[in-house]
C-alpha cells in the first residue's frame, strides 16, 4: 500500500540551515531582520508544508512581533500564531516544539495561564530536557509568584 505519511520533520539540510537562519534573525531584535525571519519562515513553511518545526517557530516570531511592539493587532497576531500551531499539532499532535509554542501564545499573548501550564507540561512530558519549554513554563511560573517552581525550572 502506498498511502501518503505527512513529513514530520524538514526533511533536508537546506531546510534546516533555513529554519535555523530564521530562529537566529528572530532573535536579533532588529526589525529588519525580524522581517527576513519571517519571509524564510513563511518560504519554508511553503516548501514543506507538513514540518510542523517550522510551523512552531512562525508562531513563535507572531508572539515576538506583539512583545516587540511591532503589531497594530496583537489579538490577530494571537489568532495568526494559534492557527499555526493549530497546523502544527494537526500534523502531529504530540511535537513538543508546537505544544511549547502554543503555550507561549497562551501565555503572553492570551494571558490563559492554566491552558498555557497544560501545554508546557504535555510538551516537557514528551521531551523533558527541552529547554525552551523550561524556560517559557518558568516565566509562567513567574507570573504567578510560584517561585520555587518557576527556580526548578
Amino acid at each position: 500500500m502506498n498511502e501518503m505519511i505527512p513529513l514530520r520533520n524538514v526533511p533536508t539540510l537546506d531546510g534546516y540551515a533555513i529554519l535555523f537562519g530564521a530562529i537566529a534573525l528572530l532573535n536579533r531584535l532588529s526589525r529588519q531582520d525580524f522581517e527576513l525571519a519571517r519571509e524564510l519562515l513563511d518560504g519554508l513553511i511553503e516548501r514543506v508544508p507538513n514540518a510542523p518545526a517550522a510551523l512552531a517557530w512562525k508562531a513563535r516570531w507572531h508572539v515576538l512581533k506583539v512583545q516587540q511592539g511591532w503589531a497594530d493587532d496583537p489579538g490577530l497576531e494571537a489568532r495568526l500564531a494559534l492557527d499555526c500551531t493549530e497546523r502544527a499539532l494537526d500534523i502531529d499532535p504530540q511535537n513538543s516544539a508546537a505544544l511549547v509554542a502554543e503555550g507561549f501564545v497562551r501565555n503572553n499573548l492570551l494571558h490563559d495561564l492554566d491552558e498555557a501550564e497544560e501545554l508546557f507540561d504535555s510538551a516537557l512530558e514528551l521531551t523533558p530536557n527541552d529547554a525552551t519549554g523550561r524556560a517559557l513554563r518558568a516565566g509562567l511560573y513567574t507570573f504567578r509568584g510560584e517561585g520555587a517552581k518557576a527556580a526548578q525550572d
